[in-house]
């Protein structure tokens, strides 16, 4: 499922991407506003809305007098963490089509055999802190993002994204199909990750001067269908997907990255969707979200009486 990291060579422009990249973005700009509503009176420590690195995620403590909303959306992750996935506990049982075929201890011992070997590979991964954080932010925002990578050590290693940071496409079928986001790395970080020939020339110029090698460089990543693809290769570059990550403002022919994956790596639950164009979803963040401001304001009136 991992993108190779291959040596990008210098041919392709970026244009189609970056359409492609600033068309999701100018669809999340009208789930902004509630997004930003959601974060302040709801959930403080989720959401990203601005465009710094590292900025961190102070708390408004002006605004959110009263923490109970923050409590509830724990609560709910917490139920939602034991009910759907519980880590203490086996949560699915593997099992085939043919009726037949169950009835066979030979199949019985070894589908017991494989749902073992799975539990253990998600006990060893980060995979249910990464779901605990997609149920805040689902609960929350009503929407989450998370990408599922191979790891050599692990077999599996998940990320989840906060609301503001990732913006999502949806296929015909309603399901997300595109996902692109803008984040940060120092200068030593982006050429630990891509190698110093894949960097554009003033990063490379800035790493080998050492002249500001902890400078912030803005990356823009965007996996989606590939349709220039030949089902029949096998290289990466004819993958189901592609991935291309660049350095934004960079010249045009420079990329950092393009790979691809055979599945889609991004999970992107939706509490409730309410028409088949949405892209984002509504649900229990939004519903609470005058009950938590008229919260808010309550406790301000009483502590200046």
């Amino acid at each position: 499922m991992n993108e190779p990291k291959e040596k990008v060579g210098k041919k392709l422009e970026r244009k189609e991407f970056e359409r492609r990249v600033n068309a999701m973005k100018n669809e999340f700009q009208s789930w902004v506003s509630t997004g930003k509503d959601i974060k302040a009176y709801i959930n403080p420590t989720r959401g990203f809305f601005d465009d710094q690195p590292n900025k961190g995620q102070a708390i408004d403590h002006k605004t959110m007098l009263d923490s109970y909303p923050r409590r509830c959306v724990r609560i709910l992750a917490a139920g939602m963490t034991s009910g759907l996935t519980s880590p203490s506990r086996p949560w699915f049982r593997l099992g085939v089509d043919d009726p037949t075929l169950m009835e066979r201890d030979s199949v019985k011992l070894w589908l017991d055999e494989v749902q073992e070997r799975m539990m253990n590979v998600f006990s060893r991964s980060n995979i249910y802190g990464v779901l605990n954080s997609v149920y805040e932010e689902v609960g929350s925002f009503a929407t989450a993002a998370a990408i599922l990578l191979e790891d050599p050590e692990t077999v599996i290693r998940g990320r989840n994204f906060t609301y503001g940071e990732y913006w999502l496409s949806i296929g015909p079928d309603g399901r997300v199909n595109g996902f692109a986001r803008k984040y940060w790395l120092t200068v030593g970080q982006l050429v630990k990750e891509f190698g110093v020939d894949n960097v554009s020339p003033s990063v490379k110029s800035s790493y080998e001067g050492s002249k500001d090698i902890d400078k912030w460089v803005a990356v823009i990543h965007l996996i989606e269908e590939n349709d220039d693809r030949i089902p029949d290769k096998a290289d990466f570059k004819n993958m189901a997907y592609r991935s291309i990550q660049w350095e934004e403002g960079s010249p045009q022919d420079c990329f950092l990255r393009i790979g691809g994956y055979e599945d889609f790596p991004v999970v992107g639950p939706r509490w409730q969707v309410t028409t088949t164009a949405d892209v984002y979803g509504k649900g229990p963040g939004w519903d609470a979200l005058g009950d938590a401001k008229m919260l808010q304001k309550m406790q301000r009136k009483k502590l200046l009486g």
